[in-house]
């Protein structure tokens, strides 16, 4: 096992796909890796290409895995990162499931509440087209997901970067986004 598969452990969580809309089956499971660029983010968030079903995304299994497993507790970023984990959620098209956090930091759970809240206030949280605009902001690597709910009109964007950074959006302004934190905007 090389050091980048490793990587790709710490920064990950596990996808599951619903074999059938009455079972789930845990037919493929797929690691994202936060650290890369951002595509791995694109491609979990990105409507799957061949599926008549949507995967249901896990933040956890059914073993019991915790949202913060594969992040060691002196990771600097490990709370970040769990937060992350869960803009890219709670911004899924699809059905998802979030497990029990009561082991978790107080502030993951304060931002589990809160993305989880967008989510179900919000259209293109749940349903939204994406786009995607990768740039790099100083030594900063940025990532802004812009939702829009055809049905609704409901637009929400999710600013990720891997530095606390100041991140110039298209139509919107500037967002201020704290390194693995990402920032939850409702536009409309």
């Amino acid at each position: 096992m090389n050091i980048r598969h490793l990587v790709a452990i710490l920064f990950s969580f596990i996808l599951t796909v619903n074999a059938t809309a009455q079972t789930t089956a845990k037919t493929a499971v797929t690691t994202v890796e936060l650290g890369n660029g951002w595509d791995a983010v694109i491609r979990t968030l990105s409507a799957p290409a061949k599926s008549k079903l949507p995967p249901t995304l896990y933040l956890a299994d059914s073993r019991g895995a915790r949202l913060a497993d594969g992040l060691t507790a002196n990771d600097p970023g490990r709370i970040e990162k769990q937060m992350a984990r869960l803009a890219i959620l709670a911004s899924y098209n699809g059905p998802v499931t979030l497990y029990d956090l009561s082991g978790a930091d107080p502030a993951v759970k304060d931002y589990a509440d809160w993305a989880m809240d967008l989510r179900k206030t919000n259209p293109a949280m749940q349903r939204g087209r994406a786009e995607y605009f990768k740039q790099d902001v100083g030594d900063a690597r940025t990532l802004t997901v812009r939702k829009l709910d055809p049905v609704t009109g409901n637009e929400v964007l999710i600013v990720f970067s891997d530095r606390d950074t100041t991140v110039p959006v298209h139509g919107y302004g500037a967002v201020d986004v704290d390194a693995w934190r990402p920032e939850i905007i409702v536009i409309k």
